[in-house]
């Protein structure tokens, strides 16, 4: 999303690969052309996306998706109510799931004026 180009969205792979080995620091073999085949399967895979990738959008969203957590911290500091975030997931006492979930909502709908499905795992901690 945040490349201008299909040829710097290929290049960008192939330079992180070069230097993280994220690919193929598992066992698995190196073959030419990867990151070109991955990007050109990607308007089949995501049809309902072709007009957001080359748009440099990915700063956009991510700038977005921050200020959404900041409004949660915010709201979690006044209310108080113990959040940890971690990149876009929080946790919560299970009480307060069903409030931190109506706050996510609403902050996302004030931004893309659309509806935020959550996702919702419950783990129970208890020994």
């Amino acid at each position: 999303m945040n490349a201008p180009r299909k040829s710097s969205a290929i290049f960008a792979l192939n330079e992180q690969q070069r230097k993280t080995g994220f690919l193929f620091d598992n066992g698995m073999s190196s073959f030419t052309g990867w990151s070109s085949d991955l990007v050109s399967s990607k308007p089949d895979a995501y049809p309902e996306l072709e007009d957001v990738f080359y748009a440099e959008l990915g700063n956009h969203f991510m700038n977005k998706e921050g200020n959404i957590c900041m409004a949660l911290a915010d709201w979690a500091i006044r209310k108080p109510v113990p959040v940890l975030t971690i990149h876009d997931n929080f946790i919560c006492p299970t009480s307060t799931v069903h409030k931190l979930d109506k706050v996510i909502g609403v902050h996302f709908g004030e931004m893309f004026g659309g509806r935020c499905l959550t996702k919702r795992n419950d783990f129970d901690l208890q020994p």
